[in-house]
């Protein structure tokens, strides 16, 4: 996923046809995973101002060609959206406060993650509350005491795009960064035991607690998309098979998927997953299988996508949001 953020900057070497059609809405976009030290490595060196790079023994138009593409390249990194995971060994929590049922991380927390290769901190909801109940907050921390426990945090980076960069020692492998805190939770294993940021009133349920999937199919995004809700509607059901056999092994996914449909789509069939929440592998690749034997043109250069949200029902019937 971040190496598709990153590989902007190769098409900016190429000539830009000029197109008179305007481009279709830009689907939302999932959240690079940040896992290994290599990743680290790519956004930090994506994030480094150009005037920061050591210049070429290239001519001045290699030069200049250069700069452009990586400029093309941070801003690619500048605007994505990005998640990782937390041992619990480098969390530390501040005491619960029962009046507000509120339950922080301790300024002593160290947010390393990606093999220690990257240090984040908030620039906002520092302590990256959640609100929970005493046995939630104790199940948290008796969590912590297995060392069970893992904060995934999906982040962006802060507005400052001209000062933005990683913090690096010369010779070090491991970098900081301050980031904008979207998402978070606290898992244990499958299981999250509690939300902060967007989303965190959704309820904590999961299939394995008698939850019930559901999907559900927005209207289409982009020129020539007449037909395109009724049509992925008329899946639902294998749709909804590809739901039920991911939550066997992930008992709490739940997410987006965003699927375009058009004449330069990757796929020979004219479908390509834009947008994924889910990062199930195996579930998007059954939704692609069933869209692609969709016999749909958006006809001429246009291109029109579609969002399906999977969403987990409380056993009364009564769906999130409802």
């Amino acid at each position: 996923m971040l190496a598709l953020i990153l590989s902007l900057a190769v098409a900016s070497q190429q000539p830009t046809p000029v197109v008179s059609e305007a481009p279709p809405e830009a689907a939302p976009q999932s959240p690079a995973p940040l896992d290994s030290p290599r990743e680290v490595r790519a956004l930090c060196e994506a994030l480094a101002p150009s005037g920061r790079i050591a210049p070429s023994k290239e001519n001045a138009v290699d030069r200049g060609r250069a700069e452009l593409a990586h400029d093309t390249r941070r801003q690619a990194a500048l605007d994505g959206r990005y998640q990782v995971a937390i041992r619990s060994e480098r969390l530390r929590f501040a005491d619960y406060d029962a009046d507000e049922r509120e339950l922080s991380l301790s300024e002593r927390s160290f947010l390393a993650t990606a093999g220690d290769s990257l240090q984040i901190w908030a620039t906002h909801d520092v302590g990256l509350p959640v609100t929970v109940d005493v046995a939630s907050a104790e199940r948290i921390m008796q969590a912590t005491a297995r060392r069970a426990l893992v904060l995934r945090l999906i982040f962006t980076l802060p507005d400052d795009e001209d000062g933005l960069s990683c913090g690096h020692a010369s010779g070090s492998n491991r970098y900081s960064l301050g980031v904008e805190p979207f998402r978070w939770e606290y898992v244990e294993g499958n299981e999250v035991l509690a939300r902060g940021g967007e989303g965190s009133d959704r309820p904590l349920i999961t299939a394995t607690k008698g939850a019930r999937p559901s999907i559900r199919v927005t209207d289409p995004v982009g020129g020539g998309g007449e037909g395109l809700k009724s049509a992925v509607e008329a899946q639902q059901k294998g749709i909804l098979n590809c739901y039920e056999r991911a939550l066997a092994h992930n008992p709490g996914l739940d997410g987006n998927l965003v699927a375009e449909f058009g004449p330069n789509s990757a796929s020979s069939s004219g479908v390509r997953m834009v947008a994924d929440s889910l990062q199930d592998e195996g579930m998007t690749r059954c939704v692609k299988d069933i869209l692609s034997g969709l016999k749909i043109s958006t006809g001429g250069r246009e291109h029109a996508s579609v969002s399906i949200h999977f969403e987990l029902e409380p056993p009364s019937g009564r769906g999130p949001g409802k």
